[in-house]
């Protein structure tokens, strides 16, 4: 983890009325994401990856403080920008490294095709490929869902609103537009995830309400995982 740019990271469950809430009060500060469509959300689907033995599964259950999960994430349902991510987490604390991968070798990736990784240079690429031989690593479940971004400048703060949480169940063709999708969460429970640098504004903890509000334990892929025809106290 040396040299590497660590930001806090904390998840929580909020209804919508909080939701409307916080939105009012944000949105008078702090900046839209840019990647928002006609100044509202837009959508990320991630394929996530773990091995045989359910390793990011378990240690995100089990609470290990030092964990990493690797993903491949689009957005808007669109191939021009695919991304091959590996999330490290430290506690509260996370970083992401990331390369930008073609749909051919997004593609091949599927088909069980890595050669083309030896002409890469790429660090996470590689050590993708180094957990794919050595532990099997594999795809194991889609997340979908709308995201609305808020940023401030001071402390690099970063606040969003994730709606509609789906996963395609037994499903992994990222591409697939037309991917049938159930719901992960009932419809008015959105998740705030909060990011920021070494401090976080007093003004946004107030407005956030924080010494109120129960950071989760679960995340995003968890929740989907259950909705996968692999038991989760079994290997695949």
């Amino acid at each position: 983890m040396k040299n590497q740019k660590f930001r806090h990271e904390y998840k929580y469950h909020i209804n919508t009325m909080d939701y409307i809430s916080l939105k009012n009060k944000l949105n008078k500060f702090m900046s839209l994401d840019k990647n928002a469509i006609n100044g509202c959300d837009y959508n990320i689907r991630s394929l996530y990856f773990d091995d045989l033995k359910n390793t990011a599964l378990f240690e995100k259950l089990l609470g290990v403080k030092d964990r990493h999960k690797f993903r491949i994430r689009i957005y808007n349902n669109k191939s021009d920008v695919i991304k091959l991510e590996k999330k490290i987490k430290h506690g509260h604390l996370v970083a992401k490294q990331w390369t930008s991968i073609s749909k051919e070798e997004f593609e091949k990736i599927l088909l069980k095709d890595y050669s083309f990784i030896n002409k890469q240079s790429q660090p996470v690429l590689k050590e993708f490929y180094g957990h794919v031989k050595a532990s099997n690593l594999a795809p194991k479940v889609i997340v979908d869902y709308d995201r609305e971004a808020y940023t401030y400048k001071a402390g690099n703060v970063r606040i969003t609103f994730d709606k509609r949480l789906k996963t395609g169940v037994n499903a992994i063709a990222l591409l697939n537009s037309e991917l049938p999708l159930v719901s992960a969460l009932e419809n008015n429970i959105i998740v705030m995830e909060l990011k920021y640098d070494e401090y976080l504004p007093s003004h946004i903890r107030d407005i956030l309400s924080l010494g109120n509000r129960e950071a989760l334990s679960n995340s995003k892929y968890v929740i989907c995982r259950k909705y996968t025809k692999t038991n989760m106290w079994e290997d695949d």
